[in-house]
């Protein structure tokens, strides 16, 4: 089975559909059109004020009133990816925070965030 819009049936063991490397890579990309064409929901639902989605090179920055580009980055490192856009977050939107949540025992994130902060 092969994921091809939002209107795929789901097999009942979504692991074994998911070992398909293009069912992966689709299925994010119906996330993010489902994400996009219905932000209200989703917002709602996730009771989040903004998402930022990240596909590939760019990153998309949804809110109830726009979807708008955010950055553009083509850094292949996930983690270091992750911190960028951190940063960002940081900077251009004078947040005070932001909450990274990342698996039990990946330190990665950790380390290279410290590392940032210790530069400024």
């Amino acid at each position: 089975m092969i994921i091809r819009s939002n209107k795929s049936k789901i097999q009942r063991n979504f692991s074994d559909l998911l070992k398909n490397n293009d069912n992966k890579q689709r299925l994010i990309y119906v996330m993010r059109d489902t994400i996009i064409g219905s932000k209200a929901k989703t917002l709602h639902l996730l009771r989040f004020l903004e998402i930022y989605f990240l596909i590939d090179n760019e990153c998309r920055k949804v809110t109830l009133a726009s979807c708008e580009f955010e950055l553009v980055s083509n850094q292949e490192e996930a983690d270091t990816k992750l911190i960028l856009h951190c940063c960002n977050a940081l900077s251009k939107h004078s947040l005070e925070k932001v909450i990274v949540i990342t698996p039990f025992g990946d330190t990665n994130i950790f380390v290279i965030m410290l590392n940032k902060l210790l530069d400024k």
